[in-house]
């Protein structure tokens, strides 16, 4: 989703590895702290319906 709006920005050609490397540096640090909560979350909801 970023690389077509970073693209799209002129002279942003210098900065666009470090955007893409941002990103998805964000991406992981999200989504493994997803992994981490959902189940913890969907965990206390079972307990919480018993």
């Amino acid at each position: 989703m970023i690389l077509p709006l970073a693209l799209s920005i002129p002279g942003s050609m210098p900065v666009l590895p470090a955007i893409l490397v941002a990103q998805t540096v964000i991406e992981l640090i999200t989504e493994s702290c997803y992994v981490r909560v959902i189940p913890r979350l969907v965990r206390s909801k079972a307990e919480i319906a018993h």
